[in-house]
């Protein structure tokens, strides 16, 4: 299954590989990534394979190719709250997200990550709310926030 992604999506500090002989290239975000580097992008990070291939059996830069889900927006998620539980989740959500990322998300210019749609999963059941929180849509990206240590 070749899956496709843009480009663009990539942060310009996520470590590209281009070891093609690794035995989990065909796996790897990482030499995915390698392997789709437009002809206008002239500098990018990349693992030395030189290390990697002599001295590991398994390489520590592995990052498996999948996508995560990614949640836009919370415009309906206090519809039916009552108004105690509604204001007690708000105040939670905003210390939580902080006041410009909250406002980055209610404006859907901030992807909500997996972890924090959990963190708002677990304040609704901690209310006994049984029911699922609202977002307004979801998206599946990759996750290109993966960071390697720079003294690795």
């Amino acid at each position: 299954m070749k899956e496709e992604f843009d480009y663009k999506e990539v942060p310009q500090s996520y470590v590209h590989c281009l070891n093609a002989v690794c035995k989990k290239s065909d796996s790897c975000l990482r030499f995915k990534v390698g392997q789709a580097i437009p002809d206008e992008v002239s500098v990018f990070k990349i693992v030395n394979p030189s290390p990697v291939n002599k001295s590991e059996s398994e390489c520590r830069y592995f990052e498996p190719i999948k996508k995560l889900r990614y949640a836009l927006g919370i415009s309906h998620l206090y519809d039916d709250l009552p108004h105690t539980k509604y204001n007690r989740i708000k105040k939670a959500i905003h210390r939580y997200l902080e006041h410009n990322r909250y406002y980055r998300i209610y404006n859907k210019e901030y992807l909500i990550t997996p972890e924090q749609q959990e963190f708002i999963r677990d304040l609704f059941r901690k209310e006994g709310i049984e029911k699922e929180p609202v977002f307004d849509e979801y998206i599946e990206r990759y996750n290109f926030s993966v960071q390697v240590s720079p003294h690795h």
